[in-house]
């Protein structure tokens, strides 16, 4: 069984928090079952965005999975705040 939408996120926030990292949620969606995208910004004008993973991905029904949404290269942060 997945955690909630919101409670995921929101335990997700404090974990980086306390590792000295800032996060900021941007949009909200379903706090239920809204899927979730992580934007990591490189502070130069470009960033990476994860995305859930597909279903039927390893380990997907036990845990979170993400896979990069773009490929591994960073993107421009307009690119990725438009997606």
């Amino acid at each position: 069984m997945r955690l909630k939408s919101e409670i995921w996120v929101k335990a997700y926030l404090r974990r980086v928090a306390g590792e000295g990292v800032f996060c900021a949620v941007v949009r909200r969606g379903h706090d239920e079952a809204g899927a979730i995208y992580i934007k990591q910004s490189r502070l130069d004008g470009s960033a990476l965005i994860l995305s859930p993973a597909p279903a039927g991905y390893e380990a997907v029904a036990q845990e979170r999975q993400w896979v990069f949404t773009f490929g591994e290269d960073h993107i421009l942060e307009e690119k990725a705040d438009e997606y």
